[in-house]
């Protein structure tokens, strides 16, 4: 538990975005609702805005900071570009 403690002291001095994909997953939602509530950073949920709003309605959770993108397969195409500089072109 000291571990995970340590990363949100880090995070809360330090706050980082995070991406979280598949946006309208119930557990997705929760995650970055609480990462919000924690103040460990930005969340952006990625996928459909009208199904996400919809999911968080029928869950009772908040958007409230959480930054929504339908941009999906252009930041997923960045991302893996990014990744695979970062790797040096390796194959996973």
């Amino acid at each position: 538990m000291r571990f995970i403690g340590s990363v949100i002291e880090k995070l809360q001095r330090h706050p980082k975005r995070i991406v979280f994909p598949e946006g309208t997953e119930p557990r997705v939602l929760q995650a970055a609702r609480q990462y919000h509530s924690l103040r460990l950073g930005a969340p952006i949920l990625l996928g459909d805005r009208t199904k996400i709003k919809e999911t968080a309605a029928a869950l009772n959770i908040s958007l409230e900071g959480i930054k929504l993108s339908a941009r999906r397969r252009a930041k997923i195409w960045r991302i893996s570009r990014i990744a695979s500089r970062f790797c040096g072109g390796q194959k996973a």
